[in-house]
């Protein structure tokens, strides 16, 4: 009863895990989910960071965001990599800008598809570490941003950009939005 009181919706969880597998094997075909919960496969963002005079940061990708939802640490991600090679680009403080718009793509993968288990345990240990994402309105924040400059020392802006967005009911994945953060030495 002290582990149902505790942990709630991760104990139900647990319990739909263990008993939804035919055998006991390290795959599952189905785990239940609660009604209410979205079986979210991925959240995407867009991001652009803009100096006030030089432009847009010009960089491969960027190589770490922090990212909280409704305030939890949903965890940190990288963009995918663009090709900047071909963009006209002034140097400035050992950082590339460009005066043309550049757009990064952060895919958040759920991280249940690719996890790696062996034992009940693992399970729990990611259900107890992830946060579920509940059909509804929700709020993210970009906390930090990390990329590296011309010399390959990173660059950490404490952006604290937030953004509303909803997760609607069957949605297999969701745009949370655009962030424009200013860079500011």
């Amino acid at each position: 009863m002290y582990l149902l009181q505790k942990h709630g919706l991760k104990f139900i969880l647990l319990i739909f895990f263990i008993t939804g597998c035919e055998k006991i094997s390290n795959e599952c075909d189905v785990i239940s989910i609660p009604e209410g919960e979205a079986t979210m496969r991925q959240l995407s963002l867009i991001l652009e960071i803009k100096h006030p005079v030089y432009g847009y940061v010009l960089v491969d990708k960027i190589d770490s965001v922090k990212i909280k939802i409704d305030g939890d640490l949903l965890g940190t991600f990288n963009s995918d990599t663009i090709d900047t090679n071909k963009t006209p680009a002034i140097g400035y403080d050992d950082i590339r800008f460009s005066q043309s718009k550049t757009s990064y793509l952060v895919n958040i993968p759920n991280h249940l598809d690719t996890l790696q288990t062996h034992t009940i345990a693992d399970y729990q240990g990611y259900l107890e570490n992830s946060p579920l994402l509940s059909i509804g309105d929700h709020v993210c924040e970009i906390s930090e941003i990390y990329f590296k400059d011309l010399r390959n020392k990173y660059v950490v802006l404490k952006a604290q950009q937030y953004c509303n967005f909803t997760i609607s009911e069957g949605a297999k994945s969701s745009f949370i939005g655009s962030f424009e953060i200013m860079y500011n030495e």
